[in-house]
């Protein structure tokens, strides 16, 4: 991803994962992150947002991330300097409490895209190993249903 100051020239990402366990509705979102292998040392200047839609298109069928629409109102900026080696984003409950909230739930194999949009401030370069890289993304998330039971759940990009 290139965080360039003219829109045409930046450069967004995604993460799609299918997911292999239901979130039912009525489940509190407790925590949610991408993990990440950097491709070097990275600085990211990116908007995440979650495909607003109760089963994403994977990234074969709808091929350009900016033109996902709509978008989550819940988003999560990640603003950081000299990450290296595997990474966090930071933490993305609220993005996935709304599709849980909108959909009621998470149907198992539904598909979950997050869409890392770039900030536009041309300052930095984020760069992370993709699905064909060596180490394939992955998406944690950890809910408490409605009657109280504990879950969490990681799920591997798909490639």
């Amino acid at each position: 991803m290139d965080d360039h100051t003219t829109q045409s020239s930046r450069f967004n990402g995604g993460v799609e994962v299918v997911t292999t366990s239901e979130i039912p509705s009525g489940a509190t979102i407790d925590a949610a992150y991408i993990t990440l292998e950097m491709n070097g040392t990275e600085a990211p200047e990116v908007t995440i947002y979650g495909d607003d839609v109760a089963d994403a298109a994977d990234f074969a069928t709808e091929t350009t991330v900016t033109d996902r629409s709509p978008r989550t109102t819940a988003n999560v900026v990640w603003s950081d300097t000299g990450l290296t080696g595997s990474q966090n984003s930071p933490e993305l409950k609220t993005i996935i409490q709304e599709l849980v909230d909108t959909y009621g739930g998470i149907t198992s194999g539904d598909s979950i895209c997050l869409l890392l949009i770039s900030n536009g401030s041309g300052t930095t370069t984020f760069r992370v190993n993709s699905v064909d890289g060596t180490t394939a993304p992955t998406v944690y998330i950890e809910w408490t249903e409605a009657g109280g039971v504990a879950n969490s759940a990681y799920y591997i990009a798909n490639q």
